[in-house]
């Protein structure tokens, strides 16, 4: 067994590690262009995108984190996934795998090699992986106090090192949707999400969730970020997100910007305002936050990165994340369910295939349910 508190605190310290390195990449102009590969194999390709991105930040955050978690805990060696595989090519068509350990000079090798021998910035990526981060330095509204027990044996780790490659990548905030006082992006580098989710590798339920939002402010020249959690296991929940928070905006709810024409038409005709912020977990954070009512997707097309950590954190507030197709059309309330990953990388087995729905209302997951049923399938 394992103390809630300290998983939870080293998850939270994990992920502000990620997200300093995601800044250091992308503060620097000459180390972007250096770290974006195409994802040339089919299977490391989502589907809904004719091309689909990797940077070696998503590569580094998610190493990082698995050697930190690995390290500390080591019933969980073999049991942390993330999205990403751990190789990475760089521009003489070199593939390196991007293994870290204790040894700086180790790290800064592979990190050289990757970056075609550019010593100034493996020197820079080395010292933020190896570094060490306080708890009291990371910018979240509350820190986790005692949270029970986990069996550790039981459970295992789903990593999202950088959600939303693409705005990532363009870092172009062009559009944002604006009611009343709320403001919510729907593009650019405020959409990008580290995603750390923690699961009952026996149930499949979701057990703790952190986001990290690298890039939510911008002051006098320097990205700060903020980070959320939430944890929820055998009626003991708890999270840091503000009590103070507004109820969740009822007749808002977030869609992927190709949802269903139908579905949409139906959800308009019903009352509600429809916005489409990039990444599945802004998205999600956008619910979490009350900013939204719900986030809605009919495609089968996010994975268990994108999810699992997000779910934990609604679990505590008392929210769910639901499976679209089997309650639309075939009336069931299903909660989504995480697995482990297997020798294979092709993400299509760790995709959410029915498509999700998230709230942190029963009743408006059921409300949009019954407005959608009409659009199933005959």
């Amino acid at each position: 067994m394992i103390r809630g508190k300290d998983l939870v605190t080293s998850l939270i310290i994990a992920s502000e590690k990620a997200a300093r390195v995601a800044r250091i990449c992308r503060q620097n102009p000459h180390l972007l262009s250096l770290l974006v590969e195409e994802k040339t194999q089919e299977m490391d390709k989502n589907c809904r995108f004719v091309k689909d991105f990797k940077t070696l930040a998503d590569v580094l955050v998610q190493q990082a984190i698995k050697y930190d978690l690995e390290r500390e805990f080591s019933d969980l060696k073999g049991h942390v996934y993330g999205e990403e595989s751990e190789s990475f090519t760089n521009t003489n068509g070199d593939h390196v795998a991007v293994n870290l350990n204790e040894d700086d000079s180790n790290t800064f090798a592979i990190l050289r090699k990757v970056l075609d021998g550019d010593e100034e910035a493996a020197n820079v990526l080395t010292k933020c992986v190896h570094s060490q981060v306080d708890i009291q330095d990371v910018p979240v509204q509350m820190f986790p106090s005692e949270c029970g027990e986990l069996p550790i044996e039981e459970i295992a780790i789903w990593i999202d090192p950088i959600d939303s490659t693409a705005e990532y990548i363009s870092g172009e905030n062009t559009s944002v949707f604006v009611n009343d006082s709320l403001r919510i992006s729907l593009n650019g580098l405020n959409c990008v999400t580290v995603l750390i989710g923690v699961f009952n590798r026996i149930t499949g339920e979701p057990i703790i969730g952190v986001i990290n939002q690298p890039f939510y402010s911008f002051n006098a020249n320097v990205w700060q970020g903020r980070c959320f959690w939430g944890y929820s296991y055998r009626n003991n929940s708890s999270s840091s997100i503000p009590s103070n928070l507004s109820p969740s905006n009822g007749n808002i709810i977030a869609v992927s910007a190709v949802e269903k024409e139908e579905n949409r038409k139906r959800l308009e005709d019903a009352g509600f305002t429809l916005i489409s912020p990039a990444g599945a977990g802004f998205k999600i954070l956008c619910v979490v936050l009350g900013q939204v009512s719900a986030y809605v997707l009919s495609y089968g097309s996010t994975y268990f990165w994108d999810t699992c950590g997000c779910h934990a954190i609604l679990k505590s507030l008392g929210g769910n994340i639901l499976n679209y197709d089997e309650a639309v059309k075939f009336d069931k309330l299903s909660d989504i369910s995480y697995q482990e990953k297997n020798d294979t990388n092709n993400i299509k087995l760790y995709a959410n295939k029915g498509g999700i729905i998230a709230s942190k209302d029963e009743g408006v997951i059921v409300k949009i349910v019954d407005i959608l049923k009409q659009t199933k399938t005959e």
